[in-house]
Protein backbone atom coordinates (compact mmCIF):
# COMPACT_ATOMS: atom_id res chain seq x y z
CA UNK A 1 0.00 0.00 0.00
CA UNK A 2 1.03 3.43 -0.18
CA UNK A 3 3.24 5.09 2.32
CA UNK A 4 0.19 7.89 2.98
CA UNK A 5 -2.52 5.09 3.61
CA UNK A 6 -0.01 3.22 6.43
CA UNK A 7 -0.25 6.33 8.43
CA UNK A 8 -3.72 8.36 7.79
CA UNK A 9 -2.41 11.96 9.33
CA UNK A 10 0.66 12.11 7.18
CA UNK A 11 1.00 13.72 4.09
CA UNK A 12 4.29 13.31 1.41
CA UNK A 13 5.42 16.89 1.01
CA UNK A 14 8.13 18.89 -1.56
CA UNK A 15 10.01 22.10 -1.02
CA UNK A 16 10.26 24.66 -3.76
CA UNK A 17 12.57 27.66 -3.12
CA UNK A 18 12.21 30.75 -5.81
CA UNK A 19 14.98 33.36 -5.81
CA UNK A 20 16.77 35.68 -8.17
CA UNK A 21 19.12 34.25 -10.69
CA UNK A 22 21.22 37.57 -10.59
CA UNK A 23 20.89 40.48 -8.23
CA UNK A 24 22.30 43.97 -7.94
CA UNK A 25 24.88 44.09 -5.04
CA UNK A 26 22.74 47.61 -3.85
CA UNK A 27 19.22 46.14 -3.73
CA UNK A 28 17.35 43.97 -1.83
CA UNK A 29 15.79 40.66 -3.43
CA UNK A 30 13.48 38.37 -2.48
CA UNK A 31 13.45 34.64 -1.51
CA UNK A 32 10.45 32.37 -1.24
CA UNK A 33 10.04 28.97 0.11
CA UNK A 34 6.99 26.90 -0.45
CA UNK A 35 6.38 23.54 1.15
CA UNK A 36 3.88 21.61 -0.13
CA UNK A 37 2.16 18.76 -1.87
CA UNK A 38 2.20 17.05 -5.00
CA UNK A 39 -1.28 17.97 -5.77
CA UNK A 40 -0.59 21.81 -4.68
CA UNK A 41 2.84 21.79 -7.46
CA UNK A 42 0.98 23.55 -10.09
CA UNK A 43 -0.26 26.46 -7.82
CA UNK A 44 3.39 27.08 -6.35
CA UNK A 45 4.63 27.10 -10.19
CA UNK A 46 1.31 29.74 -10.63
CA UNK A 47 2.41 32.09 -7.39
CA UNK A 48 6.56 31.70 -9.14
CA UNK A 49 5.39 32.84 -12.09
CA UNK A 50 3.45 35.69 -10.74
CA UNK A 51 6.20 36.60 -8.73
CA UNK A 52 8.41 36.29 -11.53
CA UNK A 53 5.84 39.35 -13.64
CA UNK A 54 6.49 41.30 -10.90
CA UNK A 55 10.61 41.76 -12.11
CA UNK A 56 9.92 41.51 -16.06
CA UNK A 57 11.43 38.38 -16.47
CA UNK A 58 10.02 34.29 -16.63
CA UNK A 59 11.17 31.85 -14.48
CA UNK A 60 12.91 28.48 -14.74
CA UNK A 61 12.41 25.73 -13.00
CA UNK A 62 14.20 22.35 -11.86
CA UNK A 63 11.75 19.82 -10.23
CA UNK A 64 12.02 17.01 -7.94
CA UNK A 65 9.77 14.13 -6.80
CA UNK A 66 8.35 14.22 -3.23
CA UNK A 67 9.67 11.21 -0.82
CA UNK A 68 8.85 11.99 3.01
CA UNK A 69 6.13 11.68 4.91
CA UNK A 70 5.43 14.45 7.26
CA UNK A 71 2.70 14.60 9.89
CA UNK A 72 0.05 16.76 10.10
CA UNK A 73 1.11 19.59 12.73
CA UNK A 74 4.58 18.86 12.89
CA UNK A 75 6.61 22.10 13.46
CA UNK A 76 9.29 22.74 10.42
CA UNK A 77 11.98 25.56 10.24
CA UNK A 78 13.36 26.99 6.78
CA UNK A 79 16.97 28.36 7.15
CA UNK A 80 18.75 29.94 4.34
CA UNK A 81 21.97 29.48 4.37
CA UNK A 82 23.73 31.45 1.16
CA UNK A 83 27.58 33.04 1.07
CA UNK A 84 27.72 36.03 1.21
CA UNK A 85 23.84 36.93 1.46
CA UNK A 86 22.18 38.75 4.59
CA UNK A 87 19.18 36.90 4.98
CA UNK A 88 15.60 38.39 7.00
CA UNK A 89 14.51 37.01 8.92
CA UNK A 90 17.26 34.40 9.55
CA UNK A 91 14.93 31.39 10.05
CA UNK A 92 11.19 31.25 10.10
CA UNK A 93 9.15 28.27 11.19
CA UNK A 94 5.21 27.36 10.41
CA UNK A 95 3.03 24.25 11.43
CA UNK A 96 2.56 21.85 8.20
CA UNK A 97 -1.23 21.83 7.36
CA UNK A 98 -1.01 19.53 5.02
CA UNK A 99 -1.15 21.37 2.21
CA UNK A 100 0.65 24.51 1.48
CA UNK A 101 2.94 26.86 3.72
CA UNK A 102 4.50 29.65 2.34
CA UNK A 103 7.74 31.65 3.95
CA UNK A 104 9.17 34.71 2.52
CA UNK A 105 12.80 36.09 3.20
CA UNK A 106 14.98 39.24 1.90
CA UNK A 107 18.29 39.15 0.40
CA UNK A 108 20.61 41.67 0.52
CA UNK A 109 24.51 41.37 -0.99
CA UNK A 110 27.17 40.98 2.20
CA UNK A 111 30.45 40.45 0.24
CA UNK A 112 32.91 43.06 -0.86
CA UNK A 113 32.41 45.44 -3.17
CA UNK A 114 34.05 44.55 -6.84
CA UNK A 115 34.00 42.29 -9.39
CA UNK A 116 30.45 39.76 -10.54
CA UNK A 117 30.38 36.93 -7.59
CA UNK A 118 28.55 33.77 -7.23
CA UNK A 119 26.81 33.54 -3.81
CA UNK A 120 25.64 30.24 -3.08
CA UNK A 121 24.35 27.79 -0.40
CA UNK A 122 21.08 26.09 0.05
CA UNK A 123 17.75 26.72 2.54
CA UNK A 124 17.43 23.54 5.09
CA UNK A 125 14.51 22.46 6.05
CA UNK A 126 14.30 20.94 9.40
CA UNK A 127 11.30 19.49 12.10
CA UNK A 128 13.58 20.98 14.79
CA UNK A 129 16.94 20.12 14.87
CA UNK A 130 16.57 17.97 12.10
CA UNK A 131 17.53 17.68 8.71
CA UNK A 132 14.66 16.65 6.25
CA UNK A 133 15.47 18.55 2.77
CA UNK A 134 17.80 20.91 1.83
CA UNK A 135 17.36 23.05 -1.63
CA UNK A 136 20.11 25.03 -3.80
CA UNK A 137 20.29 28.10 -4.17
CA UNK A 138 23.15 29.87 -6.80
CA UNK A 139 22.72 33.69 -7.48
CA UNK A 140 24.97 35.42 -9.65
CA UNK A 141 25.58 39.03 -7.90
CA UNK A 142 26.30 41.42 -10.63
CA UNK A 143 26.88 45.20 -10.39
CA UNK A 144 25.27 45.69 -13.66
CA UNK A 145 22.52 44.38 -12.95
CA UNK A 146 19.63 46.72 -12.75
CA UNK A 147 16.55 44.20 -11.86
CA UNK A 148 16.58 40.81 -10.29
CA UNK A 149 15.16 37.67 -12.18
CA UNK A 150 13.77 35.15 -9.84
CA UNK A 151 14.24 31.69 -10.53
CA UNK A 152 13.29 28.33 -8.84
CA UNK A 153 14.62 25.55 -7.50
CA UNK A 154 13.17 22.04 -6.13
CA UNK A 155 14.85 19.54 -4.15
CA UNK A 156 14.29 15.95 -3.26
CA UNK A 157 14.03 15.46 0.81
CA UNK A 158 16.26 13.40 2.52
CA UNK A 159 15.91 9.72 2.40
CA UNK A 160 18.53 8.52 4.46
CA UNK A 161 21.74 10.16 7.12
CA UNK A 162 23.99 8.46 8.70
CA UNK A 163 24.60 9.44 12.23
CA UNK A 164 28.46 10.34 13.63
CA UNK A 165 28.13 10.51 17.05
CA UNK A 166 30.65 9.93 20.25
CA UNK A 167 28.49 6.35 21.89
CA UNK A 168 28.27 8.49 24.77
CA UNK A 169 25.27 10.09 23.42
CA UNK A 170 23.88 6.96 22.30
CA UNK A 171 20.75 8.03 23.87
CA UNK A 172 20.04 11.10 21.99
CA UNK A 173 20.57 9.23 18.65
CA UNK A 174 18.35 6.53 19.34
CA UNK A 175 15.70 9.22 20.07
CA UNK A 176 16.79 10.73 16.63
CA UNK A 177 16.26 7.53 14.97
CA UNK A 178 12.84 7.42 16.43
CA UNK A 179 11.79 10.67 15.10
CA UNK A 180 13.61 10.08 12.10
CA UNK A 181 11.74 6.85 11.44
CA UNK A 182 8.44 8.43 12.00
CA UNK A 183 8.97 11.02 8.98
CA UNK A 184 9.94 8.14 6.69
CA UNK A 185 13.82 9.07 6.57
CA UNK A 186 16.20 6.21 7.46
CA UNK A 187 18.94 7.11 9.96
CA UNK A 188 22.20 4.28 9.60
CA UNK A 189 23.89 3.76 13.19
CA UNK A 190 26.81 1.96 13.09
CA UNK A 191 26.05 -0.96 15.62
CA UNK A 192 22.03 -0.85 13.99
CA UNK A 193 23.53 -0.87 10.35
CA UNK A 194 26.75 -1.53 9.78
Amino acid sequence: PPRSTLFPYTTLFRSTAGYPGRMSPTTQAPLFIYIHTEAMKAAVEQRLRIQGDQFGERLRSSDAEANSLIPLGTPLEATPRIHQLAVSPTQQQVTWSGELEELSFHLRFSGPPGEQTISAGFVEITTPGLPIAQLPISIVVDPSKAKAKIEFASAKTLERIFASYSHQDADVVQACKAVYRALGIQLFVDKDNI
